[in-house]
């Protein structure tokens, strides 16, 4: 990606940014836990002690995506989003990770990890929904079922970044801390979907007008069922919701893959035929 850029570093696009911090979170994370490893230090507790790490490396990649779903590279250039997302994703996926690691092996004191929580993930976490929810706004946005994928997913990421911000919130509802892991995790996964939306409305044959009122139901029905899984006393309806989600991608997906492959399929043998 470094390599093959024809732009400045500045001019990169948020999801390039988000990736490049992706990898600078790797590799602080992966050492520490391969020494807690050799160490002798059980499974679940270095499980335990990732959390904070974690969330960072499902926020990071999942906002960079949604940035490029909702706005593209080029029009991204004059919004907020693409001025705030260099210096969130590097703190998230540098200083947070760091932060993180000195806390275990340094011997500081144990506000450290609260520091590595506000430093790596609060602040430029928070910096990035603002300026993905002013830019959203600002922006005439066009009707398409990967906006409203990546609009789930940043309003369950700010939930997921909400609730890491003050946790006695859902404590005093009956709600673990769980609660927040969750809704990053459902964020993440409705980014992800967003983004094979965008890509398969490329193909003219595929973005069709059913296939967008389509794909706006599913992601209407996996939200809805996000929020209900996130809620106990709603587990019911969660479980009918993600079953009915869990159809239309086995469904949507089987129609949307087999007109792509048709189309290759036909793009190469006009190819074969040209050259015979």
């Amino acid at each position: 990606m470094l390599e093959g850029r024809q732009v400045r570093f500045r001019e990169l696009a948020p999801l390039a940014w988000s990736l490049l911090a992706l990898s600078m979170a790797l590799i602080v994370v992966v050492p520490v836990l391969l020494a807690l490893l050799v160490k002798g230090v059980a499974p679940i507790t270095v499980v335990e002690k990732l959390r904070v790490p974690e969330m960072s490396m499902m926020l990071i990649p999942a906002l960079g995506i949604v940035a490029q779903t909702l706005f593209g590279g080029a029009a991204s250039r004059h919004g907020l989003t693409h001025r705030v997302a260099p210096y969130a994703f590097i703190v998230m996926g540098l200083v947070g990770p760091l932060l993180w690691a000195d806390a275990l092996f340094g011997g500081v004191p144990g506000y450290y990890e609260t520091l590595a929580l506000i430093v790596g993930q609060v602040v430029p976490g928070g910096s990035i929904l603002f300026a993905l929810c002013r830019d959203s706004w600002s922006h005439s946005l066009r009707y398409r079922a990967s906006v409203l994928w990546s609009l789930g997913a940043v309003a369950l990421l700010a939930v997921g970044w909400g609730v890491a911000l003050f946790p006695e919130l859902m404590a005093g509802h009956g709600m673990g801390e769980e609660f927040g892991h969750q809704a990053a995790v459902f964020g993440a996964l409705l980014a992800l979907s967003g983004a094979f939306y965008a890509w398969f409305a490329r193909d003219r044959a595929v973005g069709s007008l059913w296939y967008e009122g389509a794909g706006s139901v599913h992601a209407l029905l996996t939200f809805a069922g996000a929020l209900c899984t996130l809620v106990p006393q709603w587990e019911e309806l969660a479980v009918a919701l993600m079953t009915a989600s869990l159809v239309g991608y086995f469904y949507l997906g089987m129609a949307a893959w087999k007109r792509v492959l048709q189309n290759y399929m036909r793009a190469a043998s006009s190819v074969v035929v040209k050259r015979g």
